[in-house]
């Protein structure tokens, strides 16, 4: 089983390359080790690695070189897959929220979901201020009334 790790392109254009190798993020030795390797076989490069975000950048004349110069020696290999990008990591999450909110609600997908997140999002806010009694309470039985509302429509509309 191959153990080598991809490395995605995050951006590329003339004179400089962003890689991306997620398997290896906070491995400060790996990235060490790379930048040494690129430097010794593209001295006039300038590389930089950082192991927090799992990224180096080979700034170059023909940054592509700095990859295959490495040839089948190289620490990492070249997805064709391009990596997800934070927007659409986000709107997955948010999708999945979205429908454990509806699923928790009773199944409401309209303008009213909104209004119930937006009431517990305000009853932790206030809660986390030390507003116990009069805000947090309140916002949360608003909140449960919302739910005990839609769960009643829902039932009558039914034949």
């Amino acid at each position: 089983m191959d153990e080598t790790p991809e490395a995605c392109v995050v951006h590329e254009t003339k004179g400089r390359l962003r890689l991306r190798i997620p398997a290896k993020r906070h491995d400060a030795a790996f990235f060490a080790q790379l930048e040494r390797e690129l430097l010794e076989k593209m001295p006039k490069a300038r590389i930089e690695t950082n192991a927090a975000t799992a990224s180096v950048l080979i700034c170059s004349a023909d940054p592509r070189r700095a990859v295959d110069v490495l040839g089948e020696r190289a620490p990492f290999r070249i997805s064709n897959e391009p990596e997800e990008s934070a927007f659409e990591d986000t709107s997955r999450r948010i999708k999945g929220l979205n429908e454990k909110l509806a699923r928790w609600s009773g199944g409401a997908n309209d303008g009213r979901i909104l209004i119930f997140a937006a009431l517990i999002a305000s009853a932790i806010y206030q809660g986390a201020r030390g507003q116990m009694l009069a805000p947090a309470t309140t916002l949360l039985w608003y909140a449960g009334e919302a739910l005990r509302f839609w769960s009643s429509q829902a039932k009558s509309s039914r034949p």
